[in-house]
């Protein structure tokens, strides 16, 4: 009989183990594609699930002028312990990566954090609902405190 609580107990800590794991289920509905509507172009953001482990993501600007215009590669996954969101801007920092870790998170909100980082500091989305995203940046500049936010509307 003690066997069998031990092998009870050995299953609970694998099962909690392989979801602990993973992408967090509330960063899920990050997945689709979204736009912001903008007088200079629409941006657009999408999300995949690219393992259990990772999203990739990118956001994109099109309009009359330039046509389609990468702006980042994103993605967010899972690294030892913590959850990180990561950009690659296609006019920054000479295209290396800038790594944000997930500092929180509530069933609609996921805060980002970097404090090392020149601008943002902050990436924070906030799931409106299943249709509507607001995503912020934001951080301390040279001229004192800046917050830009977006409001993401879902195409797919």
């Amino acid at each position: 009989m003690v066997k069998n609580y031990g092998l009870l107990f050995g299953l609970i800590f694998l099962i909690t183990g392989i979801s602990y794991s993973q992408i967090p289920d509330g960063l899920l509905p990050l997945m689709g594609k979204w736009v912001s509507e903008s007088y200079n172009g629409n941006i657009y953001e999408e999300w995949e699930l690219y393992s259990e482990y990772k999203m990739k993501g990118k956001d994109y600007r099109i309009s009359d002028s330039k046509g389609y215009e990468l702006l980042e590669e994103l993605t967010i996954e899972q690294i030892d312990d913590n959850i990180y969101y990561t950009a690659i801007v296609s006019d920054q920092n000479m295209r290396k990566p800038v790594r944000f870790k997930l500092i929180d998170m509530t069933s609609n909100v996921f805060i980002f954090e970097n404090k090392n980082h020149d601008f943002p500091q902050r990436i924070i989305y906030n799931m409106q609902d299943t249709e509507i995203i607001t995503a912020s940046i934001e951080g301390e500049t040279p001229n004192g405190f800046k917050s830009i936010r977006y409001i993401f509307k879902r195409t797919r």
